[in-house]
Protein backbone atom coordinates (compact mmCIF):
# COMPACT_ATOMS: atom_id res chain seq x y z
CA UNK A 1 0.00 0.00 0.00
CA UNK A 2 3.13 2.45 0.66
CA UNK A 3 4.49 1.99 -2.38
CA UNK A 4 1.28 2.94 -4.42
CA UNK A 5 1.01 6.06 -2.17
CA UNK A 6 4.80 7.18 -3.03
CA UNK A 7 3.96 6.39 -7.29
CA UNK A 8 0.89 8.70 -6.96
CA UNK A 9 3.01 11.54 -5.00
CA UNK A 10 5.72 10.86 -7.48
CA UNK A 11 3.10 11.09 -10.71
CA UNK A 12 1.87 14.58 -8.67
CA UNK A 13 5.14 15.99 -8.30
CA UNK A 14 5.61 15.39 -12.08
CA UNK A 15 2.50 17.03 -12.67
CA UNK A 16 2.69 19.83 -10.46
CA UNK A 17 6.46 20.40 -11.60
CA UNK A 18 5.60 20.17 -14.81
CA UNK A 19 2.22 22.85 -14.91
CA UNK A 20 4.68 25.32 -12.75
CA UNK A 21 7.67 25.58 -15.30
CA UNK A 22 5.36 25.53 -18.32
CA UNK A 23 3.22 28.75 -16.46
CA UNK A 24 6.54 30.36 -16.13
CA UNK A 25 7.89 29.82 -19.27
CA UNK A 26 4.60 31.57 -20.56
CA UNK A 27 4.72 34.13 -17.97
CA UNK A 28 8.41 34.58 -19.17
CA UNK A 29 7.20 35.82 -22.85
CA UNK A 30 4.48 37.69 -21.70
CA UNK A 31 6.40 39.68 -19.48
CA UNK A 32 8.55 40.52 -21.93
CA UNK A 33 5.27 41.79 -23.98
CA UNK A 34 3.91 43.78 -21.55
CA UNK A 35 7.58 45.29 -20.23
CA UNK A 36 8.94 46.11 -24.22
CA UNK A 37 12.27 44.60 -24.01
CA UNK A 38 14.56 44.27 -26.84
CA UNK A 39 13.20 41.83 -28.64
CA UNK A 40 16.97 40.47 -30.26
CA UNK A 41 18.46 40.30 -26.41
CA UNK A 42 15.26 38.24 -25.14
CA UNK A 43 14.72 35.92 -28.33
CA UNK A 44 18.68 35.45 -28.50
CA UNK A 45 20.26 35.74 -25.27
CA UNK A 46 17.66 35.49 -22.26
CA UNK A 47 15.35 32.39 -23.84
CA UNK A 48 17.95 30.31 -24.91
CA UNK A 49 20.07 30.95 -21.70
CA UNK A 50 16.60 30.08 -19.35
CA UNK A 51 15.59 26.89 -21.76
CA UNK A 52 19.22 25.64 -20.83
CA UNK A 53 18.55 25.94 -17.39
CA UNK A 54 15.19 24.54 -17.15
CA UNK A 55 16.89 22.01 -19.44
CA UNK A 56 19.35 21.35 -16.24
CA UNK A 57 16.79 21.66 -13.29
CA UNK A 58 14.40 19.47 -14.55
CA UNK A 59 16.95 16.40 -15.34
CA UNK A 60 17.55 17.03 -11.51
CA UNK A 61 14.10 17.29 -10.37
CA UNK A 62 12.27 14.58 -12.89
CA UNK A 63 15.65 12.30 -13.34
CA UNK A 64 14.12 12.07 -17.21
CA UNK A 65 16.30 13.79 -20.10
CA UNK A 66 12.78 14.38 -22.29
CA UNK A 67 11.18 16.03 -19.73
CA UNK A 68 12.75 20.11 -19.55
CA UNK A 69 12.83 19.97 -23.28
CA UNK A 70 8.99 18.53 -23.73
CA UNK A 71 7.53 21.34 -21.14
CA UNK A 72 9.64 24.17 -23.02
CA UNK A 73 7.96 22.88 -26.16
CA UNK A 74 5.14 23.03 -24.63
CA UNK A 75 5.33 26.56 -23.54
CA UNK A 76 6.98 27.76 -26.58
CA UNK A 77 3.79 26.52 -28.62
CA UNK A 78 1.42 27.75 -25.96
CA UNK A 79 3.02 30.90 -26.16
CA UNK A 80 2.53 30.83 -29.91
CA UNK A 81 -0.99 30.17 -29.87
CA UNK A 82 -1.74 32.92 -27.13
CA UNK A 83 0.64 35.91 -28.36
CA UNK A 84 0.26 34.82 -32.37
CA UNK A 85 4.09 34.72 -32.79
CA UNK A 86 5.06 32.70 -36.25
CA UNK A 87 8.38 31.47 -34.04
CA UNK A 88 7.81 27.42 -34.53
CA UNK A 89 11.30 27.23 -35.77
CA UNK A 90 12.83 29.04 -32.16
CA UNK A 91 10.27 27.14 -30.22
CA UNK A 92 11.94 23.87 -31.62
CA UNK A 93 15.33 25.13 -31.32
CA UNK A 94 14.62 26.08 -26.87
CA UNK A 95 13.46 22.72 -27.20
CA UNK A 96 17.11 20.90 -28.42
CA UNK A 97 18.74 24.13 -26.27
CA UNK A 98 16.83 22.29 -23.06
CA UNK A 99 17.55 18.64 -24.21
CA UNK A 100 21.32 19.81 -24.76
CA UNK A 101 21.28 21.00 -20.82
CA UNK A 102 19.43 17.76 -19.73
CA UNK A 103 21.97 15.77 -21.34
CA UNK A 104 25.12 17.85 -19.70
CA UNK A 105 23.38 17.24 -16.33
CA UNK A 106 22.88 13.44 -16.65
CA UNK A 107 26.19 13.39 -17.77
CA UNK A 108 27.63 15.77 -15.00
CA UNK A 109 25.28 12.98 -12.58
CA UNK A 110 27.05 10.02 -14.74
CA UNK A 111 30.46 11.38 -13.96
CA UNK A 112 29.94 12.29 -9.99
CA UNK A 113 28.38 8.41 -9.55
CA UNK A 114 31.40 6.66 -12.09
CA UNK A 115 34.54 8.60 -10.10
CA UNK A 116 32.96 7.76 -6.56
Amino acid sequence: MGEVNQKSSEKRIWMIGSIAIVFGLVGLIDLFFRLEINEFQFFMLIYPTVSFFVGVISYFLFKNVWMGPAMIFTAGFLSMILYVLAILVNVVIYSVIGLFGALIAKGLVHLKHSSS
